[in-house]
């Protein structure tokens, strides 16, 4: 059985910065100073709203080189998962005539 979803993680994902940099760093690994750039956001705010999705097991920090690069955490690919699945669910069921 699957792990129910924290309300730690629903409070993560309910600020819109922190769900705007979720969906940026499903497309790449960034630097806080790059996801400052992509949200025009300053970098302290970036670095604060990474740290609530660090903490509540959404984004994870790896290293490159020198830099340190953000990236989303298997806790995102199980809440992304949920959320499409109550989307659809939440979506009214389409009249079998309108797909033919």
């Amino acid at each position: 059985m699957a792990e129910p979803v924290s309300a730690a993680v629903f409070a993560a994902i309910s600020d819109p910065l922190r769900l705007a940099l979720l969906v940026a760093l499903e497309r790449r690994p960034s630097t806080p100073a790059e996801l400052a750039t992509l949200t025009s956001a300053r970098e302290p705010v970036v670095e604060r709203a990474l740290s609530v999705l660090h903490d509540a097991g959404l984004v994870k920090t790896a290293s490159g080189g020198d830099r340190r690069f953000r990236t989303t955490g298997r806790g995102w690919s199980d809440v992304a998962g949920a959320l499409i699945l109550l989307d659809r669910a939440s979506r009214p069921a389409q009249d079998e005539s309108e797909d033919a």
